[in-house]
Parts: structure tokens; C-alpha cells; sequence
């Protein structure tokens, strides 16, 4: 029987891989060393091999799979012509006529095509006539989301927060928090480049945030991404996209989105990352359901979040519209006046706060 690679099995999954073996290793070299230690392996042969990308094989040569969503499937490929690692979007066979997904995946690639910033993941090609379409993205060289890093334990949390300095700095870090502020300011850069080009993003979130082997944040995921100006979308006013955990109230009614509900998202996000934990979600222990935002009760960050940091927060959080924010751009400003005060004030001893963990 001829295997290109094993990539699931029930049995190797959860009975060699997990147990034997490290999760570097490949199927197929598991497979391998099982037969030679005179163990019999009965294998599920269904759906085990890589997928086949017709046309796209001669272009790429797939390496591994990175992720997937409803969407479509994230792979490690190399450009075989131009001898580069790329991320390589496909969207999946189910959705291929599904005007749809190809709609959405139309709209990243025009969305990312207008955008040039050094925080925002770079579109290098697309096809979206190709069986199957796809998206050519810059691959993020030993990325990890933020959503990934939070969910580290404290001291190896810490550990890695300490390294987070980008190599061309953009201030001195001198604290714990200085170097979450450093990544909040990245992102909000990112936002403020999105704003500045007339687009939303619509979902950002920690899972959407990737930190790279330079300690640069990129941002990803702009399938959502619309115009501020454009009235009606792919999903029509009165239904809502977006992850429900880190939509803004107005977004969670379904009404007209606007810059200030990617600030909104952004509020949640810098509470996730100064605190350790989302501030709304289901099953979180000593969190808040998300549907307690309609009723206008968002909870304070705790006490040992420095007081600016804090009160940026609140304003970018407001049940108001009005009262946070306007854009990405008036969030770089209004955080980067937090770091200011917080530098003349006892953010010299901050202290994370030893949080339960969900």
C-alpha cells in the first residue's frame, strides 16, 4: 500500500503519537518504526493522505497543513519557481461553487491587496478561478498567535513576553507590561493602517494576532473585512459575522459595523492581554457572558492593570459608540498617552497578577 503522508489516524493520533512518539514526528515515520519493532498497526486508510490540489501541485509543493476553519484549509507550501515558503489558503472543496465563500475569499484578497504594512500578513498572489482557489499569503517564519501565548503557563508566558522587544524597538522595555503594551501598540498600528485605507476588520481577536520569529506582530484574517462606507455586504444588515466573544454590542445586534467596533474588539483584546483572560467567553471561570454587554455591564480590569492602561480599557469598551475611540488611529494616540503616564507612574514595579487560568 503506498502512503504520500499519513496525516490522521484515530489509532495513530491518539494511541502512538500521543503516547510514543513526539508530535514532530510524521505518520508515516511512526507507521515506519512501529512495522520495525515487529508491532502490527491496522491503519484507517480513509481521507489519510494529503488532499489533492490539482494544477496547484505544479506550482507548490505542499509541506504541511497549518490550520483550518469553516472556510477553507491553511497549508505550508513552497513556491516551487521562486524557491519561497508561502501560506497557502484554499478554500474547501465543499464551498468551491458557493458564491459565498468565493465572494469572501474575493474580498481578503482585495482588502489585503490595498494594504502595505509591516504589522498586517502580505497577499504575494491569488486565484480565485483555480481549482481549487486560493490565496498566496507571506508565511509567518515560527509565528505564534497571541491566542496560543496566553494560553501558556505563567512562568513560560513570562518567559516568552520577555523576548517580545521587536528587533527594531520601539521603546525601552523596562517592565512586564511595557512589553504587552509594546504588542498592543503593533496591533493597533495595524488597525489604525486598516482605518486609514477605509476598511473594517471585523475580527480581531487573539487567535488573529501572530507574533513572528522577529518579535513583530502581524495580523491575519481579513475574510471579514468590508468597507466603512459599504451599506449592505456579503452577509446582508440583520445577520452578524465575526467571533461572538469580541463583537461589539452593536455588532451583536446586527446593526451598521463602524471603526469603533474594531476598537471595541481591540479593548477586549488588550484586557485578555494585561489580565491572562478573556474578559467575556462561555465556560470561563470567573468571566463574564458575553450577552451581559447588551445590558451594559462589562466588568473593570482588575486593580494591578496600571490606572491609564486601565481607563483606555474602559473608553474603547463603553457600551457607547461615542464615547470610545473614533478609529485605529485615535487608538494609536490614546495609547500611546497610556505608556506615557504609565512610565511616570509605578509601572516601574508592575506585578502580573496571578490569575486563575480557564
Amino acid at each position: 500500500m503506498k502512503f504520500d503522508i499519513v496525516r490522521e489516524s484515530w489509532l495513530l493520533q491518539r494511541r502512538l503519537r500521543g503516547r510514543y512518539y513526539p508530535k514532530t514526528l510524521t505518520s508515516r515515520q511512526v507507521l515506519a518504526d512501529r512495522r520495525e519493532r515487529g508491532v502490527v498497526v491496522v491503519v484507517v486508510v480513509e481521507n489519510l493522505t494529503m488532499p489533492r490540489l490539482g494544477a496547484l501541485e505544479e506550482k507548490y509543493e505542499i509541506e504541511r497543513e497549518l490550520g483550518r476553519g469553516s472556510q477553507g484549509v491553511v497549508y505550508l507550501a513552497r513556491h516551487r519557481r521562486l524557491e519561497r515558503r508561502v501560506a497557502l489558503k484554499v478554500l474547501a472543496p465543499a464551498h468551491e461553487s458557493d458564491v459565498r465563500f468565493l465572494a469572501r475569499l474575493r474580498r481578503e484578497a482585495k482588502a489585503l491587496s490595498s494594504l502595505s504594512h509591516e504589522c498586517i500578513v502580505r497577499l504575494l498572489d491569488y486565484d480565485l478561478d483555480a481549482v481549487p482557489p486560493y490565496l498566496e499569503l507571506e508565511y509567518v517564519e515560527n509565528g505564534q498567535s497571541l491566542e496560543q501565548l496566553l494560553r501558556l503557563d505563567s512562568s513560560a508566558q513570562r518567559r516568552r513576553l520577555s523576548s517580545l522587544v521587536p528587533t527594531s524597538g520601539i521603546r525601552e522595555m523596562t517592565t512586564p507590561t511595557d512589553s504587552r503594551v509594546i504588542l498592543a501598540q503593533q496591533i493597533a498600528a495595524a488597525l489604525a493602517h486598516v482605518h486609514e485605507h477605509g476598511l473594517l476588520h471585523r475580527d480581531l481577536k487573539p487567535a488573529n494576532v501572530l507574533i513572528d520569529s522577529r518579535n513583530r506582530v502581524r495580523v491575519i484574517d481579513l475574510g471579514l473585512a468590508r468597507s466603512v462606507t459599504e451599506e449592505t455586504n456579503i452577509t446582508q444588515l440583520g445577520q452578524t459575522v465575526g467571533t461572538f466573544a469580541y463583537m461589539a454590542p452593536e455588532q451583536m445586534l446586527a446593526e451598521q459595523p463602524t471603526e469603533r467596533c474594531d476598537v471595541y474588539s481591540f479593548g477586549l483584546l488588550l484586557y485578555e492581554l494585561m489580565v491572562e483572560r478573556p474578559m467575556f467567553g462561555a465556560n470561563i471561570p470567573h468571566g463574564v457572558s458575553p450577552f451581559t454587554r447588551l445590558r451594559g455591564e462589562t466588568p473593570s480590569p482588575p486593580s494591578c492593570v496600571p490606572y491609564h492602561i486601565s481607563k483606555l480599557i474602559r473608553r474603547c469598551v463603553s457600551m457607547d459608540p461615542a464615547a470610545r475611540p473614533a478609529n485605529g488611529m485615535e487608538l494609536v494616540e490614546s495609547l500611546a498617552e497610556a505608556a506615557r503616564a504609565n512610565d511616570g507612574s509605578k509601572a516601574g514595579v508592575f506585578r502580573m497578577p496571578d490569575v486563575p487560568r480557564p
